[in-house]
């Protein structure tokens, strides 16, 4: 769980290539790996949502895979989409997932959150002070045929950023058809 936190905040460095290169060198070792598709799963990772475009991916295992999104030079927008095995109950996830945001950050629940997509099992939203910048961060999870879908946000404080927030999380696919995972 901290490594994928440290993915999304930055703690690994992309390599100075193209976008779409650097998804595919970072997940060489996936088999079958087609670019946007979890090989295993089925799952889409897009290309872009809203403003934010996809930066670069990190294969944890063949399949765990982790895909960033990064918004416009200096909004300091940022987004990553998991998906990987669901080994423990979504309490517990949640709870683990909490745990990595309030631990890293100075932060509290947002006092007015936006509504939760009706196909997610949890999500929540915070105030954090992200490297001294005022920051919302929110994260969503979804737990179905084996798999564990987990999108984290992360940009400042300012009204829009909730708003597109919101609309990215109501927007991702979460029910979308997934080959149910093989023990």
């Amino acid at each position: 769980m901290l490594l994928a936190a440290s993915l999304l905040f930055g703690a690994a460095a992309p390599s100075p290539l193209p976008a779409q290169a650097k998804v595919r060198l970072q997940i060489a070792n996936v088999p079958d790996y087609g670019g946007n598709t979890h090989p295993l799963s089925g799952f889409r990772f897009p290309d872009a949502v809203e403003n934010l475009t996809r930066t670069g991916g990190m294969s944890f295992a063949p399949d765990n895979l982790a895909v960033r999104y990064e918004g416009p030079d200096g909004s300091r927008l940022l987004m990553t989409l998991f998906v990987y095995p669901a080994n423990v109950p979504i309490e517990q996830e949640t709870a683990g997932v909490r745990r990595a945001i309030v631990t890293r950050w100075p932060s509290r629940p947002l006092d007015e959150a936006p509504a939760m997509p009706t196909d997610v099992d949890a999500a929540e939203w915070f105030r954090a002070n992200v490297d001294g910048h005022p920051s919302i961060t929110t994260y969503a999870l979804r737990q179905r045929d084996g798999w564990s879908i987990k999108l984290r946000l992360t940009g400042p404080d300012k009204p829009e950023t909730i708003a597109m927030f919101a609309r990215i999380m109501a927007g991702i696919e979460w029910s979308a058809p997934m080959r149910p995972r093989e023990e």
